[in-house]
């Protein structure tokens, strides 16, 4: 017999059966990502990146809603230690980015929903609505979701914006509650007794520790272990940050550059991890079952938890108590670790164990070639330490329960930065309005300490990527005293309102950039305004097919029209969006391969295309006040003009990384330093006097 007290001919085959779920569920996983790989990944940095200003290529591309789910849903099935919360924020927020438009590029649908709703502001604006939803449907948080968008993800959030979301998030639960007290994963709930419109219990809080049996007075010596606590979470917060960074950077290095090993690398892993929890239950004894005045079964049932007892000579009277967090899902270990009133259901070393084996496989996990998630499992590394805490306590103001409830807090605010928005999905997520104060000081002293050895982690991973992020904590308030010229770039490439085919072609070929000032033809310095890449692009395309009278139907209609000629005009609004929805079904490059000589020499006026209003500054602008309109506007770049209106410069985003800022100042400084050092050696020179 094993120490848990089953044979090992029974175990051995109860594994037979783990290895081959734990083989199947991966490689279906990873397989969903190879198709569509923008899919991989959690997509919260993502989401957070475009509400910031910059757009990852395909994040909200109509096949992610497929495949990501897929991938997600497999990967939860697989055993690994991930959670479907973050893919289902970048889920709702690409429902919030194509159900608005009604249409979609990649399935060369036209957009059948209002203009309105197709210009960046309003887009913004329902991608944050859809992330919000998403938050409130995976923690089951209305309020939580609105308060996580306007903290977390939003740059700018206006009261209009907070009233849209308000309403999105409360369609949301509404839905979701219906569901679950009609359905209960794949079978109708059992309702009998209850009446019609009437919501179950466990449908409106996820966790809920709201009932009669988990109730805890609320004590004022709570705040002690609410305080190691937070302290603790706090160092375990940063060191699985950082962990998590030097897995993404060895990652990087020896397994994405290969799609093989990226591939199988979540199927080893996963298989590697199911072998340590079965093994690691195999080798601990099993303990009689806890005591219950209603009877253990009905406890259970009330509680939604599960306590592993196949494992256990006598499963009637036994159950495994690390068993009971390690093979079964991270939602039940969650829920056997929130249980009040149980002291010494879980001993000690079952809790270190668990405690280690989880944190490091979440670790490892988040990053991988899967459609994964980290906050479930940043709940459950915290949930274990509060646990842990509290058996150590070992008082009646230190329930176990509760003090986990306080650890899962702590972790999520050191990982996250997180704090208003935080103390309210804890609140709805257990339903426990009464420990709000013990939750809030451990918040407070967990991102306290977390703030002063690094950012959060979605933060990492964006710098990561090398997204040039603009953070509301960032330094560059210190800046003031330096205008924008010290970091802009000088002598612009420009176009002028009336300029040659070929010289656009040129601009075109040569430089990557995305938007182009737009100058007088009188002097080539006054600013006009600016116009995009993909606008000069479009053009160059029109001009050649209406040059060579190349009918195409997706643009010119169903037969040539009085517009179809074989002479350059000015092109409307709409016929320039078919021309650009035509280039991205077809992949067309920015430049035509051939173009006709004559066609060369001809000047195109600018003019109606130019955006006349578009944003600029001065050259004194302190650095302050253009980050904060970069941050606020969503901006990709920014024209810098001098007092006559003349362009000097160009502002990006990259411009505003703290890096190069530095670089940039001291390089001034350095400059300023030696010419007043060239002052001084000139007084001192009688020969100059």
């Amino acid at each position: 017999l094993t120490r848990s007290g089953v044979p090992y001919s029974a175990a051995f085959a109860g594994l037979g059966n783990l290895l081959a779920w734990a083989l199947f569920f991966p490689v279906a996983s990873t397989y969903s990502c190879k198709l569509f790989p923008p899919a991989a990944g959690s997509g919260v940095p993502d989401v957070m990146a475009y509400l910031n200003g910059v757009l990852l290529p395909q994040i909200f591309n109509i096949r992610i809603l497929f495949f990501k789910t897929v991938s997600c849903l497999f990967g939860i099935c697989s055993g690994l230690p991930m959670g479907a919360e973050g893919p289902t924020i970048h889920i709702g927020a690409l429902i919030g980015a194509g159900l608005p438009q009604g249409g979609s590029k990649t399935l060369r649908i036209p957009g059948l929903g209002s203009k309105a709703f197709s210009d960046p502001e309003n887009m913004r604006d329902f991608i944050s609505a859809g992330a919000a939803a998403g938050v409130a449907a995976a923690f089951f948080s209305p309020i939580g979701g609105l308060l996580f968008v306007m903290e977390e993800m939003a740059s700018f959030f206006p009261v209009k914006l907070a009233w849209m979301v308000f309403m999105t998030c409360l369609v949301t639960i509404l839905f979701l509650q219906l569901c679950n007290s009609y359905i209960r994963g794949w079978s109708p709930t059992d309702r009998e007794g209850v009446p019609i419109g009437t919501f179950l219990d466990n449908s409106i809080a996820l966790f809920n520790t709201d009932m009669p049996f988990q109730t805890i007075d609320f004590n004022v010596y709570t705040f002690l272990p609410a305080i190691v606590i937070g302290l603790g979470t706090g160092i375990i917060a940063v060191g699985f940050t950082i962990g998590n960074i030097k897995c993404l950077r060895l990652r990087a290095k020896h397994i994405n550059a290969s799609t093989l090993r990226k591939c199988a690398e979540p199927v080893c892993f996963a298989l590697i991890y199911c072998l340590v929890c079965f093994f690691l239950t195999l080798a601990f004894e099993c303990q009689d079952l806890p005591p219950a005045p209603e009877g253990v079964e009905d406890w259970l049932e009330k509680l939604d938890m599960t306590l592993v007892r196949s494992v256990c000579k006598n499963p009637e009277t036994q159950y495994h108590p690390l068993g009971s967090l390690l093979l079964p899902t991270a939602y039940n270990a969650l829920r056997c670790l929130f249980s009040r009133h149980t002291y010494g259901m879980f001993p000690w070393h079952s809790l270190v164990i668990f405690q280690i084996v989880y944190t490091v496989g979440a670790m490892v996990t988040s990053g991988m070639f899967i459609s994964s998630g980290v906050i479930i499992p940043t709940l459950t590394i915290g949930c274990i330490f509060g646990r842990l805490m509290g058996e150590a306590f070992n008082q009646s103001w230190s329930d176990p329960g509760l003090c986990a409830l306080i650890g899962a807090a702590g972790f999520f605010a050191g990982q996250s930065r997180l704090t208003f928005s935080l103390v309210v999905i804890m609140m709805e997520l257990t339903g426990d309005l009464g420990h709000l104060p013990t939750l809030m000081v451990c918040v407070f002293v967990a991102k306290s300490f977390s703030d002063k050895f690094c950012h959060s982690m979605y933060h990492q991973i964006i710098e990561f990527k090398c997204v040039p992020f603009l953070d509301r904590t960032s330094n560059i308030n210190k800046l003031d005293t330096y205008p924008v010229k010290t970091i802009m770039a000088s002598d612009p490439k420009t176009v002028r309102t009336s300029e040659s085919v070929k010289e656009i072609i040129r601009l075109l070929m040569e430089t990557n950039h995305n938007c182009y000032p737009v100058v007088s033809i009188v002097d080539n310095a006054t600013f006009r305004g600016t116009i995009l890449r993909k606008q000069l692009s479009a053009l160059m395309w029109w001009t050649h097919w209406q040059e060579s009278r190349t009918f195409i139907p997706e643009i010119h209609g169903d037969k040539p029209n009085d517009n179809f000629h074989g002479q350059a005009r000015h092109v409307d609004y709409e016929t320039l969006q078919r021309v650009k929805r035509y280039m991205h079904w077809e992949h067309l490059p920015s430049v035509p391969p051939e173009l006709n000589p004559e066609l060369l020499r001809c000047v195109i006026d600018l003019n109606p295309y130019v955006d006349s209003a578009a944003l600029f500054t001065r050259e004194v602008c302190s650095l302050s006040r253009a980050y904060d309109l970069f941050r606020s506007m969503g901006l990709r770049h920014l024209p810098v003009v001098d007092r006559n209106n003349k362009i000097i410069g160009m502002l990006s985003r990259k411009d505003f990384v703290m890096d190069r800022v530095k670089e940039k100042v001291e390089a001034v400084n350095k400059a300023l330093s030696v010419d007043e050092d060239d002052d001084e050696d000139d007084t001192a020179d009688p020969s100059t006097q």
